[in-house]
């Protein structure tokens, strides 16, 4: 990782809710690894304004699919920007429907076969590719 950027998760949704809990148990466990060290966690409360708008300049989540992920990149001169999903057509086995397309990320899919589960597996599996690029 660049020593100059800064690699962070941003969590969209709700700490109320139980789904938003356990997506982040997953990311903790993950970021206490040695190879996640440089990433940091920022949580995003859909019931402030400053997460809603975050939310609305991805403008490829949907709100009725939290929580999610995003991926984001702080530059030296402190701009933050939403990773990129290098491969935006290229099929997933790990995370399936649950990918965001233009992002870096995941979102939480209600009707597919992971039954609304963000799993560590694909926490893990977006990691990998925001310390690749």
């Amino acid at each position: 990782m660049d020593k100059k950027k800064k690699i962070i998760v941003n969590i969209f949704g709700n700490a109320d809710n139980g789904k938003y809990k356990m997506l982040n148990r997953h990311v903790d466990k993950l970021l206490q690894k040695p190879e996640y060290v440089g990433i940091e966690k920022q949580f995003n409360d859909m019931e402030t304004e400053p997460a809603v708008v975050k939310f609305c300049k991805v403008s490829c989540m949907n709100p009725s699919n939290l929580p999610a992920l995003l991926m984001s990149v702080v530059d030296e001169t402190g701009n933050e920007f939403f990773m990129p999903n290098p491969e935006p057509d290229k099929k997933d086995d790990v995370c399936k429907t649950q990918k965001l397309y233009q992002y870096l990320g995941l979102q939480t899919d209600y009707t597919g076969e992971t039954k609304g589960v963000i799993s560590g597996a694909m926490i893990e599996s977006i990691f990998k590719i925001a310390l690749s690029l």
